[in-house]
């Protein structure tokens, strides 16, 4: 995200978001998409990560309560990741995370 340019922002992501971008200079809107793009980034990394070590320890012997604690902080990061708007997404990472509560 860091290789776009002023004319790039101007040609592509000005003309989509001209009205919510009206009020603002180029400089502050490629400072806001560069922002954007990297909040996303690590929010990516970070539901991997959480993830592939909730289904890790799901697949081993370890506790069960830790594998749906972990569930349920990949829920809370994807939607505080996306700003609340992946609640779909998180969705199942909540019920995952409650079934691994359940007993057997």
């Amino acid at each position: 995200m860091r290789e776009l340019t002023s004319i790039q922002y101007e040609e592509i992501f000005l003309p989509v978001f001209a009205e919510q971008l009206s009020e603002i200079s180029v400089e502050q809107g490629l400072e806001f998409f560069h922002r954007l793009g990297n909040w996303f980034g690590i929010t990516v990394v970070l539901v991997l990560v959480t993830t592939a070590l909730a289904s890790l320890f799901l697949n081993s012997r370890y506790d069960r309560r830790l594998t749906g604690l972990l569930y349920i902080v990949t829920g809370l990061v994807t939607l505080l990741g996306s700003q609340f708007l992946a609640f779909v997404l998180a969705f199942p990472f909540f019920v995952a995370g409650g079934l691994c509560f359940k007993k057997r």
